[in-house]
């Protein structure tokens, strides 16, 4: 209900998202409408607050390689990319690395964590 879809998921009769000012049907099943009236469609500028919870993103598990290094398995909507912070204060936070989602789970190790007495992690899909 609150995540945009891409028109192949299954038994999906139509989709119409509206986005480029048009009723096109996404699915390919050719129902495709027009707007009626005065209908006009309005375009969300910054943060689209309906789908804002679309992709959630976990972390599946997270050991310590014999190095002590921390390896992360990160889940998250598959196709949808990853983004791995890392802070030593949960105030300030850096990027570590943009991930590829395309099997919906990922492996992030972070090499630079003996480096500090303490490095906490929060993995977002912007």
């Amino acid at each position: 209900m609150t995540c945009a879809l891409t028109g192949s998921e299954t038994n999906l009769a139509a989709y119409w998202n509206f986005d480029e000012g048009a009723v096109t049907d996404l699915t390919g099943h050719g129902h495709t409408g027009t707007l009626a009236g005065n209908a006009s469609v309005v375009s969300i500028t910054g943060g689209d607050a309906v789908h804002a919870g679309c992709n959630p993103v976990e972390f599946a598990s997270v050991s310590l390689t014999l190095d002590r290094l921390p390896l992360m398995s990160i889940s998250g909507r598959m196709g949808v990319n990853l983004r791995v912070d890392a802070s030593t204060n949960l105030l300030d936070w850096i990027t570590l690395i943009n991930l590829p989602n395309p099997q919906g789970i990922v492996q992030f190790m972070d090499p630079a964590a003996t480096n500090f007495s303490r490095r906490f992690y929060r993995a977002v899909a912007p």
